[in-house]
């Protein structure tokens, strides 16, 4: 690929002959045509499909979460490219829950030590640590989010709570033995900014 300084007659845009043009980030450049080839292997096809999945699963996230916890160190790729890379292998028509983060970083964590739901009031219960470990603060931020596996419906929590202020309630429709799943996500702020997050943690339950 060739990158122009000045462009060729203010810049090319698209197929000439056997080149493209185009531009990125400011800078026009121009390469060899190549005729895309679409084999659509069987390989292809699961990874398609795994994509697939993957893009649903996530994209109801990218507000509530991707758009505030999203590690700042991770700044070549947006959070949801970030979560469809770290989570394309286990999510599927059969996810494995256990196995999909949500976040990562080196903010520690509060781990969950209980999670219950009551379908007849909507809300979900999650309590967790106040434990600070080695990196730790009071007055990190912990932040929830609910999966319904039997609805496919997401519950989020409505605020933030502290690491003291267990348990978080999370409001999710439900119906008796549904499968319920949480991730919780501890965030640091550096003014209004997050400035750390932590590996999300995970829980499930069946609804009551």
């Amino acid at each position: 690929m060739a990158i122009l300084r000045a462009g060729i007659m203010g810049g090319i845009r698209g197929k000439v002959g056997g080149v493209v043009g185009g531009q990125w980030k400011d800078k026009h450049y121009i390469r060899e045509y190549i005729k895309p080839i679409n084999p659509n292997t069987a390989a292809q096809q699961t990874q398609r499909s795994a994509f697939g999945y993957a893009v649903a699963f996530l994209r109801p996230l990218v507000g509530p979460v991707g758009n505030v916890y999203m590690d700042p160190l991770l700044k070549s790729m947006s959070w949801f490219n970030w979560a469809i890379k770290n989570n394309i292998a286990v999510i599927g028509d059969s996810p494995t829950y256990a196995g999909i983060k949500l976040s990562a970083g080196k903010c520690f964590p509060a781990a969950i030590t209980d999670f219950t739901n009551d379908h007849l009031d909507g809300e979900a219960n999650i309590q967790y640590s106040a434990a600070l470990g080695n990196t730790g603060l009071i007055t990190d931020k912990v932040f929830a989010v609910i999966y319904n596996e039997d609805t496919g419906l997401w519950g989020v929590a409505s605020a933030e709570e502290t690491r003291a202020d267990s348990p978080m309630m999370v409001t999710i429709a439900s119906s008796a033995n549904d499968h319920l799943h949480v991730w919780l996500i501890t965030a640091r702020y550096t003014g209004a900014v997050v400035s750390q997050v932590s590996d999300s943690q995970y829980g499930t339950c069946i609804a009551t």
